[in-house]
């Protein structure tokens, strides 16, 4: 079954997700469905350069839009505290949700968020690589 056919089978309109595990033998398994928007929902909309909700919302009234073809890559990476740190400034490129200047952040928990896109999907891996050394090099 496609996620799309599971979401069908429950009877979920609008933005949802299915999440899989890559078991031991290399097959997929579903472990849940959930009836609501994504932590990924950005990329989302930076690939395929649609408004997710207006989408959803559309969905929800009955009208279904076509889903256009990928316009480009988009990565997201959550980067984790080496160690524990007190946050400076990490106003860098393609870095979201920086916790405030002074904030101590304990070792091995959430430190800040990397999303990049490109049309070129090296550009895109090398930017989230880039990105990843700046926010090290900020707090290290």
């Amino acid at each position: 079954n496609t996620s799309e056919d599971l979401i069908k089978e429950f009877g979920f309109i609008g933005s949802n997700g299915v999440d899989y595990i890559l078991d031991n033998d290399g097959e997929l398994k579903v472990i849940e469905i959930n009836p609501r928007f994504q932590g990924t929902y950005e990329l989302v909309e930076n690939v395929l350069d649609i408004n997710l909700l207006d989408a959803h919302i559309k969905a929800c009234e009955g009208e279904i839009i076509d889903i256009p073809n990928p316009k480009q890559y988009s990565f997201k990476k959550i980067i984790y505290a080496r160690k524990q740190i007190n946050i400076g400034n990490l106003n860098i490129p393609n870095v979201y949700d920086i916790p405030y200047e002074g904030v101590k952040i304990e070792k091995d928990q959430p430190l800040v968020t990397i999303i990049c896109s490109n049309k070129d999907l090296e550009t895109t891996i090398n930017d989230v690589k880039i990105a990843e050394d700046e926010v090290y090099k900020n707090i290290e």
